[in-house]
């Protein structure tokens, strides 16, 4: 419980146990999540989960996986949240693929502090539950009705995590509000279909408690389907994740 997006569990809460999950059942330590590609199919209630991790094949470098979430209890055997995950181990092939030069240029806004943008208050009835959880800086307010559709700010975990691996990088990734909120002057129900991400690893373990960047910006619209892509920075620039996701606007 207030974990929740409407009525169902925030996405990055489901995305992050499924990785969880996969990792979990890698026997091998040094093969970290590189891609997952998962479907949010249906709300995730408050109560008892199970996740099926099964292997699709297990290489020399590479293990595939995928992982299933269902509830039993309340929804018999659908599945409500699905995933395809790549782990693989780090390959040695020089530096101009290993030490983040190639990746798209780091927000400018990772030049100043992030104490230096304010808070958002947790409004209980207005926010998400799952907010209360997040110290979110954001300097594109929503629901302005206008301007550019990008969504971008720092975030943080208000309580200190105890690890900070691909599972947390994925829930943080999802934290922020939709870009097209800015198009809007209030609030409309939708939410994630589908979600990729591209996980890049640090170079180095990363402070626990520092918050981290992410930008979104909706690149195309159709229907009532938006196609966003976004990516989290840690603080020094590097490129910790890069993830397309496909909202539904429910009206």
């Amino acid at each position: 419980d207030v974990w929740q997006q409407g009525r169902g569990a925030f996405g990055g809460f489901s995305l992050g146990a499924l990785a969880r999950a996969v990792l979990d059942s890698e026997p091998e330590a040094e093969r970290t999540v590189r891609s997952l590609t998962a479907a949010l199919t249906g709300p995730v209630l408050v109560g008892e989960a199970e996740i099926t991790v099964t292997l699709l094949r297990r290489g020399t470098g590479v293990s595939t996986f995928t992982a299933a979430l269902r509830q039993p209890a309340q929804s018999g055997d659908e599945v409500l949240a699905h995933a395809t995950v790549v782990l693989g181990r780090r390959r040695n092939l020089g530096t101009e693929f290993a030490d983040h030069r190639m990746q798209p240029t780091a927000p400018a806004a990772l030049t100043g502090a992030s104490d230096e943008v304010p808070e958002m208050p947790f409004i209980p009835g207005l926010m998400p539950n799952f907010t209360q959880h997040f110290v979110i800086r954001s300097a594109t307010p929503p629901f302005v009705g206008g301007g550019s559709v990008v969504t971008e700010g720092w975030v943080a975990p208000r309580r200190a995590l105890a690890q900070l691996d691909a599972p947390e990088l994925l829930a943080l990734t999802d934290v922020y509000w939709p870009a097209f909120f800015a198009l809007e002057t209030q609030p409309r129900p939708g939410g994630t279909l589908s979600f990729t991400a591209q996980v890049f690893p640090p170079r180095a373990p990363l402070p626990l408690e520092q918050p981290l960047y992410c930008r979104a910006v909706l690149l195309a619209a159709q229907d009532g389907y938006l196609y966003e892509q976004r990516e989290l920075w840690s603080a020094d620039g590097q490129l910790l994740v890069l993830s397309p996701q496909t909202f539904a606007v429910v009206r």
